[in-house]
């Protein structure tokens, strides 16, 4: 077949090869999304006219259509470089693998050269796995996957946009540059990595013993659902100021407010919550007014930490501490007109 017999079939076949190509991005979006795989973007691209053509010429090899394998291609972008692992467990399983043509760069890139660490992939459709409602012939076709970090992908786009191709184009102090630059990236991908892990391994050890830990989000986090008080102030308050549901919360000015009041270990918080815990079920229709929920009636999920600030500001500090605390936390005059309200009554129980 001729080169321009090439080009002329895609080009009468180019919408059915459009349509496969955001099947794919669909399906592999899905499959990512049930395997509860955390990614940063799927994106997907069909070869256009001028780029075949321009590949034909300059190949001139291809005797075929169905011999070139990227006139479909699937960009897979992680966050981290352990799930490319991950996806390609799933890939491998889904799609018939196409080995010859397919590569790992992670791999056969020189440890001492700079470059694209990424998986390139070339699959063709498994009739086992996967079915499309297209009159398409697409089980004969391969196309392009390929899977690579955010940072790894990152220096793809800068090394393109350069416009260096190859090593040898590249002068020496400049190539020299390079081959640093591409350490740093490559050390700053370990270390999102060990951060990550490290991440992981605090929370699971917050779930054995949250109380001993400092106050931060994650510990918070944990402390909202191990907490009985918290988890019964949340339904009181869901209940009480007819919301649908608790949102997932804000800590960092919690985090602040708390620290304030002294209180810096969740044991600390988890003490006074059980101190006030009934008294602020008896009491909090002082504050109710004011209380800001979306229109979609949903109240604060930090609220029961929101509230145990509030009571232990009024009963416990004197009017100085009060008012340097209500004007560093509390914009409006008329929420503090009723914690100052609160403080009145609770004056007297």
């Amino acid at each position: 077949m001729y080169n321009k017999e090439i080009v002329n079939e895609y080009e009468k076949n180019y919408l059915y090869y459009e349509k496969f190509r955001g099947l794919v991005e669909d399906y592999i979006r899905s499959l990512l999304n049930n395997e509860h795989i955390s990614f940063h973007s799927i994106t997907s691209r069909t070869k256009n006219i001028d780029s075949l053509t321009k590949k034909i010429e300059l190949k001139n090899k291809y005797q075929k259509l169905q011999e070139i394998t990227d006139l479909v291609g699937i960009r897979i972008i992680t966050y981290y470089s352990d799930t490319v692992d991950q996806i390609s467990k799933l890939i491998e399983k889904r799609f018939v693998i196409d080995r010859d043509n397919s590569i790992d760069k992670r791999k056969t890139i020189d440890p001492d050269r700079f470059g694209y660490r990424s998986l390139h992939y070339v699959v063709q459709i498994n009739n086992g796995q996967i079915q499309f409602n297209t009159d398409f012939n697409y089980y004969d076709l391969k196309f392009e996957i390929q899977i690579s970090s955010i940072l790894q992908y990152t220096w793809a786009e800068i090394e393109h946009d350069l416009g260096y191709k190859s090593q040898e184009e590249i002068p020496y102090d400049i190539k020299r540059s390079f081959s640093r630059l591409a350490s740093l990236l490559e050390l700053a991908d370990e270390e999102f990595l060990r951060i990550k892990n490290e991440i992981f391994a605090y929370k699971n050890q917050l779930m054995l013993s949250y109380l001993s830990a400092k106050l931060d989000k994650e510990s918070l986090n944990v402390f909202k659902i191990k907490s009985p008080e918290f988890i019964d102030l949340i339904s009181f308050f869901i209940k009480e100021l007819e919301a649908k549901k608790a949102s997932q919360g804000n800590f960092k000015n919690i985090i602040s407010m708390l620290k304030y009041l002294n209180l810096k270990t969740l044991q600390e918080v988890d003490n006074r919550l059980k101190q006030y815990h009934h008294l602020i079920k008896k009491y909090a229709y002082v504050l109710y007014e004011d209380t800001t929920r979306s229109n979609l009636n949903v109240i604060s999920g930090d609220i029961p930490l929101l509230y145990l600030c509030y009571f232990i500001l009024v009963i416990e500090k004197s009017e100085d501490e009060f008012e340097k605390f209500t004007n560093q936390f509390i914009s409006s005059n008329a929420f503090k007109k009723r914690l100052i309200k609160l403080k009145s009554i609770l004056k007297n129980v």
